[in-house]
């Protein structure tokens, strides 16, 4: 029995094909998503937050949420590496992850916002591509 192959001009999940000639928009966020991500994770080593020394389910978090930051969504430096324990304290603690961030990184809270306001709309292909360089 072959394996399912999606019809000419289709991305695995069934969409037209946009990005890079293998991915619709969707799924190619989702690749941008694992490559940011996996480049953050190996770029900090562990769970950033001084003391933790925790190497074990490591996710990475966005300084400035995605939702309300789009522009910033696959920036590196908008991200760091947190333990999953850090990741679900800061997120319920938002003051406390400012506060952090201000004393981790003095002043890229504001670059990080000054830089959204000067940044193009995201371009997945440039996004892939980079990340797949940085990572080889």
């Amino acid at each position: 029995m072959s394996k399912w192959q999606p019809p000419e001009g289709r991305c695995r999940c069934g969409r037209p094909i946009a990005i890079l000639e293998k991915w619709c928009r969707s799924c190619a966020a989702d690749e941008a998503d694992k490559l940011v991500g996996r480049f953050v994770k190996l770029r900090d080593g562990g769970c950033v937050v001084g003391g933790c020394r925790s190497y074990h389910w490591l996710e990475w978090a966005h300084i400035h949420g995605k939702g309300a930051h789009p522009r910033l969504r696959w920036d590196p430096e908008n991200a760091v590496t947190l333990c999953k324990e850090h990741h679900v304290y800061f997120t319920r603690n938002p003051r406390v992850w400012v506060d952090f961030i201000a004393e981790h990184e003095p002043g890229l809270w504001e670059e990080l916002l000054e830089r959204e306001r000067a940044a193009p709309r995201p371009d997945l292909e440039d996004i892939i591509t980079s990340m797949r360089k940085a990572a080889a």
